[in-house]
C-alpha cells in the first residue's frame, strides 16, 4: 500500500542562507556529496508535462484496490521496459518525486538529491518524499505559493532547500509548478540573485 507520513508541514526559506554552485560544479559527479547526483539542469516545461502525466498514471496504477504487489510489479516492469528502450521515463528518479525535480530543473533551479521515502514499501534513504535543491532567491516567493497551494513543505537545509510533503501533494506540487510556468520564465536573475547579497528575509510561517 502507498504510505503516509503524517509530516509536520512547515514553509520557510531565509533568502540569506541560499547559496549558489560555483561555475562548473554542478555538472560534475558527486555534487553535495550525493554519489547518485544527475546533471538534470536545462529540462523542458514540455518534459514536465511528460513526466508527471507518466507518474500521476503510474500512481493511479498503485491506489487501485486489489493486488498490491502485484500492481507495484506491474509499475516497475513499465518503468524498466521504458529504461532498457532509451526513453526517458522518470530520468531514472523515485517514482512520486521525479515529476518535482524536473519541474525545477525547469523553473532554472539545481535539484541535487531527491527521495521517495519508501512510500511504495521499499527501503529508501530518506524518511518521507523530498526533493533538495539549489535556488535563487527570485524564485522563492514563487515556490512559496506554489507549496501552499499544493500543501507540501519547504524549507533551507544549509545553502540549499528541501521541498517535501506526502507523495500525492508532491505531484500536486510539480503539477502547480507546470501551471505557473510562465510566471517561473518571467522572473529575471540578477548577479545579485547569483551571489546573494540580498539581505531580506522572505518567509511564510506555517504549520500543519
Amino acid at each position: 500500500m502507498i504510505r503516509n507520513f503524517n509530516l509536520q508541514i512547515e514553509r520557510s526559506v531565509n533568502l540569506e542562507a541560499l547559496g549558489w554552485p560555483d561555475r562548473g560544479t554542478a555538472g560534475q559527479d558527486g555534487l553535495r556529496c550525493n554519489r547518485a547526483y544527475m546533471d538534470l539542469r536545462g529540462l523542458s516545461w514540455g518534459q514536465v508535462q511528460e513526466v508527471l502525466d507518466l507518474e500521476k498514471r503510474l500512481v493511479g496504477i498503485l491506489q487501485v484496490e486489489g493486488d498490491f504487489k502485484h500492481h507495484l510489479a506491474q509499475v516497475n516492469h513499465e518503468l524498466e521496459e521504458l529504461y532498457e528502450d532509451a526513453e526517458e521515463g522518470l530520468f531514472g528518479l523515485d517514482l512520486g518525486v521525479a515529476s518535482s525535480v524536473v519541474a525545477l530543473s525547469a523553473a532554472r533551479c539545481i535539484p541535487f538529491s531527491s527521495c521517495n521515502g519508501g512510500v511504495f514499501g521499499d527501503h529508501h534513504e530518506e524518511t518521507h518524499p523530498l526533493v533538495s535543491f539549489f535556488v535563487r532567491p527570485a524564485c522563492v516567493p514563487l515556490l512559496l505559493d506554489i507549496a501552499t497551494a499544493a500543501q507540501v513543505g519547504i524549507y533551507n537545509s544549509d545553502d540549499g532547500a528541501v521541498v517535501y510533503g506526502e507523495i500525492l501533494d508532491m505531484l500536486s506540487f510539480a503539477e502547480h509548478m507546470y501551471a505557473r510556468q510562465t510566471s517561473f520564465d518571467r522572473l529575471k536573475f540578477s548577479r545579485v540573485d547569483q551571489v546573494h547579497a540580498t539581505k531580506r528575509q522572505h518567509e511564510l510561517p506555517f504549520s500543519e
